[in-house]
C-alpha cells in the first residue's frame, strides 16, 4: 500500500474513502483493519471504509471489479456509500481513523480544493495484493505518466524440466545438437481412462500417443519448504513451476546467495500459465452424484436406493479422496507465484497471466516493463504447461489436430501438425546495464 502512495504523490491520509477486500472474516478483516490504521498518521478526518461484499457477495475473480464500480458510482454521485447489515465496529477499529457507515452520507469537497479521493484493497487467496488509488476527474486534462523506456535484458540464470529432459544442461543439448525429447506416452499416463472404449474410438489426431511426456515428478526430501504430505496434493503445474524457479537461481551464472533476513525485497516473480484441468476434479466429484441419478433413469436400470449408493462410493473412490485444505490450495493456478515468492524470499511483484500459448512470452514482457519502471532488479520469469493432460490434449485436438505421426515437423513441407509437451522453463532476467556491473 506505502508503494502505492509513493508512486502516486499522495500522502497516506489522502482518500476518504477505502474500498476494502473486507470478507467478513474475523482474522482477515481485522488483519486489514489493523494495517489500515497502521497506515494512516491519525490527523484530520477519519476515512470512511466499506465492501461491496457485503451488498452482493464475494464475486472471486469479479470482486476487483466490483469494488471498482462501487467507487466510480460514488466518486460520480458525490456520496460516501454506507456497508449493508453493517451494526458494530470491530474492537480495533480507532474511530479517529477509519469509521464504518451505516447510512449514506454527502462526500464534501477538500478544503483544498483538490479532488476527492479513495483507494480500493484486493487481496487475493493466493498472495496476490493490489491496492489502487482512485481521483476525481477534473476540468483540466492531466499530465501523463512518464514514458518508460524499455530496458536490454540480460538472462543470468536458466531452468528447464521438459518432458524428459530434468534439468538446463539436458535442455541446452537437446536444443544445441537437434535432439528430440518426443516419446511414446508413458503406459497409465492417462490413468483409467486409458483402458475406455470411448477414448480408443477418439481419432488419432484427439489423442497423440507421442510427446515430450513428463515421467513423473520425483522432488528430493527438504528440496522446498513444503511438508510431504501437503506436497502430494499439489497439483504437478505448481511443484513443477516451483522447481524450474529453483533451478534458474542455482544456474552458475546466476550469482544467486541466500537472502538475508528480510528477503530479497527487489526481485519479483511472474509466471505464465493456464488453467490446470486437473484444478476441476473436484467439481466432478460434485457433479456426479446427480449423474448416477440420472443415469439409473434414462438407461433403465431399475437400481435400489442401496445399489445406488454402493455405486455411487465406488465411483467417487476412482476420483480419489475428499477435498481436504491442501487440495484447494495445491489447485489455485494465482498462488503458484507466491509459493515461489516464500520459497526464495522475494519481496518483488510476484503474480501469474494467462495468455494461452504465449503466457510465457507475455510474463517476460511484464517483467522487462517491471524491470524498466523500477519497481523491481530482477526478476524469475517462468512459464509452465502440462499440455499432456489428457483433457488438454482432447480438447486441443478438437481445434487443432494433433499430428498423427510419431515426429512434429516444423517449418517442413510435410507438417501434420504439432505434439504436446509438458515442462516449465524459469527464466532469471535483470537489465544489460545491471548485469555487466555485477560481472555476471
Amino acid at each position: 500500500m506505502r508503494s502505492a502512495y509513493e508512486r502516486a504523490g499522495w500522502t497516506t491520509d489522502s482518500p476518504d474513502l477505502i474500498e476494502c477486500h473486507g470478507t467478513g472474516t474475523t482474522r482477515g478483516d481485522r488483519v486489514e483493519v489493523e494495517s489500515l490504521m497502521e497506515l494512516r498518521p491519525g490527523v484530520g478526518s477519519p476515512c470512511v471504509i466499506g465492501s461491496v461484499k457485503s451488498n452482493i457477495g464475494h464475486l472471486l475473480t469479479g470482486a476487483g471489479a466490483a469494488g471498482l464500480m462501487k467507487v466510480l458510482l460514488a466518486l460520480k454521485h458525490k456520496t460516501l456509500p454506507p456497508t449493508a447489515h453493517f451494526q458494530k465496529s470491530l474492537e480495533v477499529i480507532d474511530d479517529q481513523k477509519l469509521r464504518v457507515l451505516s447510512q449514506p452520507e454527502a462526500w464534501p469537497a477538500p478544503p483544498s480544493g483538490g479532488p476527492r479521493r479513495a483507494a480500493i484493497s484486493g487481496f487475493g487467496f493466493g498472495g496476490i495484493n493490489a491496492h489502487v488509488l482512485i481521483e476525481e476527474a477534473g476540468t483540466k486534462p492531466m499530465d501523463r505518466d512518464r514514458p518508460v523506456s524499455p530496458v536490454e535484458l540480460a538472462i543470468t540464470g536458466i531452468g528447464a524440466r521438459v518432458g524428459p529432459l530434468e534439468d538446463r544442461y539436458g535442455f541446452r543439448q537437446a536444443v544445441l545438437l537437434g535432439q528430440s525429447a518426443l516419446q511414446d506416452r508413458p503406459e497409465g499416463r492417462w490413468g483409467q481412462a486409458e483402458a475406455s472404449q470411448w477414448l480408443q474410438h477418439q481419432p488419432i489426431d484427439r489423442r497423440p500417443n507421442v510427446g515430450a511426456w513428463l515421467h513423473g515428478l520425483a522432488l528430493p526430501v527438504g528440496r522446498f519448504k513444503i511438508p510431504p504430505m501437503e506436497a502430494a496434493q499439489v497439483l504437478p503445474q505448481q511443484l513443477l513451476a516451483l522447481e524450474a524457479a529453483k533451478q534458474a537461481t542455482e544456474d552458475p551464472g546466476a550469482g544467486w546467495q541466500e537472502s538475508a533476513e528480510d528477503g530479497r525485497l527487489a526481485t519479483g516473480v511472474v509466471v505464465g500459465l493456464e488453467l490446470d484441468p486437473a484444478a476441476a476434479d473436484e467439481q466432478l466429484r460434485w457433479m456426479l452424484p446427480r449423474w448416477v441419478e440420472r443415469w439409473n433413469e434414462e438407461l433403465s436400470l431399475g437400481l435400489s436406493e442401496t445399489d445406488l449408493e454402493t455405486w455411487r462410493e465406488e465411483l467417487l473412490a476412482c476420483l480419489g479422496g475428499p477435498l481436504v485444505a491442501q487440495r484447494v490450495t495445491g489447485a489455485l493456478g494465482g498462488i503458484v507465484a507466491s509459493r515461489i515468492a516464500r520459497e526464495l524470499r522475494l519481496g518483488g511483484p510476484s503474480f501469474v497471466i494467462g495468455a494461452g500459448g504465449n503466457s510465457g512470452l507475455r510474463a517476460l514482457q511484464v517483467a522487462q516493463r517491471l524491470i524498466a519502471a523500477g519497481d523491481c532488479e530482477e526478476m524469475i520469469v517462468v512459464g509452465v504447461d502440462l499440455g499432456g493432460e489428457l483433457r488438454s490434449c482432447l480438447a486441443r485436438g478438437a481445434q487443432r489436430p494433433w499430428s498423427g505421426g510419431n515426429t512434429a515437423r516444423v517449418l517442413d513441407a510435410q507438417a501434420q501438425g504439432p505434439l504436446p509437451g509438458e515442462g516449465a522453463v524459469a527464466l532469471l532476467v535483470k537489465s544489460m546495464n545491471r548485469a555487466k556491473r555485477e560481472g555476471a
